[in-house]
């Protein structure tokens, strides 16, 4: 029992370790009680394995197959899993037959396991054979891979004999060095997140430069800046006031209701159903999720290019690219693949026995101060052309997260079954789920404060229009919807808009309903002097903006989300008031006395009910435009990851 466990303690610790060094290889630098942690639970759960080895004919051989087995299943299916454990059963047993120790085969499987889910999926990709995804076929590379890497791994130890001490020393140090390394090949292997280099010949325009930061999933009215009773937002309070001349909109819209289309409208200045990138396309035949087509003549970035400007989206949530197109006229768009966490045994223990434990560690993508460094790097890159970079912040996304010490500081500690709010929770569970999310928009609101600080002593906020939005909200039940890509209330759709101008420019804030497409067309009239997309340049004075919400539903979101969720929903605001029609519903909001949209006031006010109506978007899918292809596993795998698919 006790050589059994010494066994399996060392594989486990391999696998772990391994992990351990690919992780920080490829990016991921977790804290140090986050790693042990993961090492702990690795191991513990490898020798609490041991008593199998009490069973009549057993020997090490059978833990040590049911360990792999265990750590295979959290990269495929189990039945997959059990057979590369029967395989590891056969060759460990005819190992161990020949004279080998179960030490001897215990070392090689820790090195195999790691090396097979982790390393050589992505070196295939690398090396132009073949493209992983997690399916039969991955599986079986994965499979063939543990196999094969651990039977030669025996093969060369076994014929080392009782006088190949060395031979085994130099194989037990090599493979595990070759594992370690291997990450290596596999860091450069997506062209986009290369940043470019200009030549100095480079044409070069000389407008203003424009720095957009989308804070993703932040809801406008859980901003203390907007007078929310948490003190969620103190940078952009200080930034407020270091610039005077800042506007703050009171009353922004999103087109959009997730994170793919009110990017694509920001992008292209045009409204989902004209630019075709909307959950309408992608859930267009059930059980199949599509990935569309951007349908835009230009979009900003190309403008932007085509005046010598230098272009870049630095991206935390990937969903902003996933559909064709979205990548067009930037130069560099910085995908964060490489950012990811744990995948084996040790954070999948963590995750299901102790979820509050280091929860922060496992979100999807990378920070706030990842983002910032890379926005500041491709800015230092640039010289002293101008340039338009798009940053996007994922803080506020589901899963709520925070990191320290923001972790607790409007909630305690002791609900362990947390996730996205859902329909049907208990008042208390949203509360905590509301009470986390606050605290995710203080965590991103620190970091802004750090970019803001490094803006300020490279002296870029003097000459860049500075931009702060959303692309949605956040929903915690308020109309009967929760999360967002659920519906066209405020708590969706309306989103913060701070623009800070460079020196010798003003913007007139204004207290009526603007859209993100108008952002679009302020952009680029700045950069070219003409307006891109259905947008008004916000530095028109005296005219409103027509702003138009569309949400073609999603039936997938009925049992979560809410039954309004499934069913498509639109809205027109024209300066104070503000027409949604959603299911049934047909309602109207007088948003200067009413913005969380708690007094209907359609029957009051019929005539400016009928006014608005003619705007309302129709929600019409262009039926003949072409989509590229349905998304692959591992893209589902992501958007399940943030919670765009169940």
């Amino acid at each position: 029992m006790l050589s059994t466990a010494t066994d399996l303690a060392c594989c486990g610790l391999l696998v772990g370790v391994f992990e351990v060094v690919f992780s920080v290889l490829v990016g991921v630098t977790p804290p140090l009680g986050y790693l042990l942690l993961v090492l702990s639970l690795t191991c513990g759960a490898a020798i609490l394995l041991t008593p199998w080895v009490l069973l009549p004919r057993a020997s090490a051989s059978l833990p040590l197959a049911i360990f792999a087995a265990w750590v295979l299943g959290t990269g495929m299916d189990a039945w997959l899993a059990i057979l590369g454990g029967v395989g590891v059963w056969l060759l460990a047993g005819r190992a161990m037959s020949a004279g080998l120790s179960g030490l001897l085969v215990a070392i090689p499987l820790g090195v195999a396991l790691p090396f097979s889910l982790l390393v050589s999926p992505r070196v295939v990709s690398r090396v132009g054979l073949g493209s992983f995804e997690q399916g039969l076929a991955g599986s079986i590379l994965v499979l063939a891979a543990l196999l094969i890497c651990f039977a030669v791994q025996m093969i060369l130890i076994s014929r080392g004999g009782r006088g190949g001490a060395t031979r085994v020393a130099i194989l037990v140090a090599l493979l595990p060095g070759l594992t370690a390394m291997s990450p290596l090949l596999t860091r450069g292997q997506h062209p986009e997140n290369r940043m470019p280099v200009y030549e100095a010949d480079t044409p070069r325009g000389s407008g203003a430069s424009v720095l957009l930061l989308v804070l993703d999933t932040v809801r406008a009215d859980h901003l203390s800046i907007y007078g929310y009773e948490r003190e969620t937002t103190p940078e952009l309070s200080r930034f407020l006031q270091d610039r005077p001349q800042t506007a703050l909109y009171d009353m922004a819209f999103a087109p959009g209701t997730w994170t793919l289309p009110s990017h694509a409208s920001l992008f292209t200045g045009l409204l989902p159903s004209q630019h075709n990138a909307h959950e309408g396309v992608m859930y267009r035949e059930e059980g199949t999720v599509r990935r569309p087509r951007l349908k835009a003549e230009e979009t900003l970035a190309e403008l932007a290019k085509r005046n010598g400007y230098r272009t870049a989206a630095v991206l935390s949530n990937t969903v902003s690219l996933r559909a064709a197109g979205m990548r067009r006229g930037f130069d560099w768009a910085f995908k964060p693949l490489q950012e990811r966490r744990f995948e084996l045994l040790g954070e999948r223990l963590r995750h299901r026995l102790i979820p509050m434990v280091y929860d922060y560690v496992s979100k999807p993508g990378p920070n706030v101060y990842r983002i910032n460094e890379l926005i500041l790097q491709y800015m230092d890159s640039v010289g002293d052309a101008p340039f338009l970079i798009v940053g996007n912040y994922a803080e506020a996304h589901i899963p709520y997260a925070p990191r320290p010490p923001f972790s607790g500081r409007y909630t305690e500690a002791g609900i362990p079954n947390w996730g996205p709010p859902q329909d049907g929770q208990s008042e208390e569970l949203m509360e905590y789920l509301e009470a986390r999310y606050d605290e995710e928009i203080l965590a991103l609101d620190s970091g802004l404060g750090e970019l803001f600080e490094s803006l300020e002593e490279r002296g870029a906020l003097d000459d860049t229009w500075v931009i702060i939005t959303s692309d949605h909200g956040e929903a915690f039940g308020e109309h009967g919807v929760t999360e967002h890509g659920t519906g066209v209330y405020n708590e969706v759709t309306r989103i913060p808009l701070l623009i800070s101008p460079p020196k010798g420019e003003s913007l007139d804030p204004t207290a009526e309903a603007v859209s993100l497409v108008d952002v679009t067309a302020l952009i680029s009239a700045v950069i070219d002097g003409t307006k891109l997309g259905v947008g008004r340049d916000l530095r028109e004075k005296n005219e409103k903006s027509v702003v138009r919400m569309e949400y073609f539903g999603n039936p997938g979101k009925r049992i979560a989300h809410g039954v309004l969720a499934s069913q498509p929903g639109r809205a027109v605001a024209i300066g104070d008031r503000k027409l949604l029609m959603q299911g049934d519903r047909t309602e109207l909001y007088l948003l200067s006395d009413d913005p969380l949209e708690e007094e209907d006031r359609y029957q009051e006010m019929m005539e400016s009910a009928q006014a608005l109506a003619p705007e309302l978007p129709d929600l019409i899918m262009d039926e003949a435009l072409p989509e590229t292809r349905n998304f692959s596993e591992s893209e589902k795998a992501e958007l399940q990851a943030l919670g765009y698919l169940e």
